[in-house]
């Protein structure tokens, strides 16, 4: 006879509510406590505790790009559960006026409603995209789309939605778990130098050159020996968006020498990568005793430990090491590198 009566109200509770849900577009609606949550980063997860006719505002930051969804583990107090279906919750958009402790007045446009059951626990998904590839359980439900990505404000309500109830249920206290769900990709903020200009993917300007003498002409970017996107004098890209894990990265430039660096993608993150560019006319790179003086065509260099710029096409390379001389002559290609160096040694002989 109690169980029937418990099915009856439950029914009629559902019933009314249906009709709230079908026909109330903007509805204003009073709460016991507003408990306000600001997110500071989108892989953050928050938990916190409601009762009867409280509600939870969870206010995200700007950079949501990689939310997925949410997952919310909700246990359920003993007492809520033996009244299976006397609690609701809902969920509101275009809430007025901005959530906060000290406000309990509230109008806003439901975009759904269920009751609780009788378990202790309760676990489900609200996906912010349609192809969201979440998989329900016996132990999850997955909700409808009822945010994007661009939300800003997610507010959940609850309420009693049965007359009749012990008032042991109205000091019951509901723990609420909320957990992001992200896509497995982060950001890689891409920053060329070249001599004279800046490249960034993120500010998408480029620094003119001071001399102004030189185009930084055409780089195409390889992502994973894959062609991603093409730099062309300025004309700049956003940071790539790519999937978490170890990335390739190879630059091929007109005017520069090709660049190779990897580079690790964290989830829901954006990594910095910095390539400073180089010219793509020969360099040398010359070793000698410090006492040697070293001559490029007739020419003397002074030595350090950076590469030597020269033109393409043939040169002479001469060593003054007190009276002696070595001379050697190499044909220099863009884009190569050659290493000179001049080797000394002791030959022991024995004589007859």
């Amino acid at each position: 006879m109690f169980q029937s009566i418990i099915k009856k109200r439950f029914t009629t509770s559902l019933i009314v509510f249906f009709f709230i849900t079908i026909f109330s577009f903007t509805e204003t609606f009073r709460v016991h406590k507003t408990i306000k949550i600001d997110v500071q980063d989108q892989s953050e997860s928050i938990k916190t505790q409601l009762g009867i006719n409280d509600a939870l505002a969870i206010v995200f930051p700007s950079d949501t790009e990689f939310l997925k969804g949410l997952e919310f583990e909700i246990t359920i107090p003993q007492v809520a559960a033996y009244y299976q279906g006397a609690i609701a919750w809902s969920f509101y958009d275009a809430i007025s006026p901005a959530p906060n402790a000290d406000v309990i007045d509230y109008s806003g446009t439901k975009l759904f409603l269920n009751t609780f059951p009788g378990s202790l626990s309760y676990n489900f998904k609200i996906p912010f995209v349609k192809d969201h590839n979440f998989e329900s359980s016996p132990y999850t439900t997955i909700l409808k789309q009822l945010y994007s990505t661009d939300t800003k404000l997610v507010f959940l309500r609850f309420q009693l939605a049965m007359k009749g109830t012990s008032n042991d249920l109205y000091n019951a206290i509901f723990t609420v778990q909320v957990k992001p769900i992200l896509y497995d990709e982060g950001l890689l903020h891409l920053k060329l130098e070249y001599p004279g200009k800046t490249f960034d993917s993120e500010t998408e300007k480029i620094k003119p050159s001071t001399s102004g003498k030189n185009k930084v002409g055409k780089s195409v970017v390889y992502v994973d020996e894959v062609p991603l996107t093409e730099i062309i004098n300025g004309e700049t890209i956003k940071s790539l968006r790519l999937a978490t894990g170890i990335h390739t990265i190879s630059i091929v430039s007109d005017n520069y020498r090709n660049e190779l660096r990897t580079v690790t993608v964290d989830q829901a993150k954006t990594t910095e990568l910095t390539v400073s560019m180089r010219d793509i006319k020969p360099l040398v790179v010359i070793s000698a005793p410090s006492s040697a003086k070293v001559f490029i065509d007739e020419k003397e260099v002074i030595l350090h430990e950076d590469a030597l710029t020269i033109l393409p096409g043939e040169h002479q390379i001469k060593f003054v090491i007190g009276d002696y001389e070595l001379v050697k002559k190499i044909i220099a290609e863009n884009g190569k590198t050659y290493s000179v160096s001049v080797s000394m040694d002791v030959i022991v002989c024995e004589k007859k």
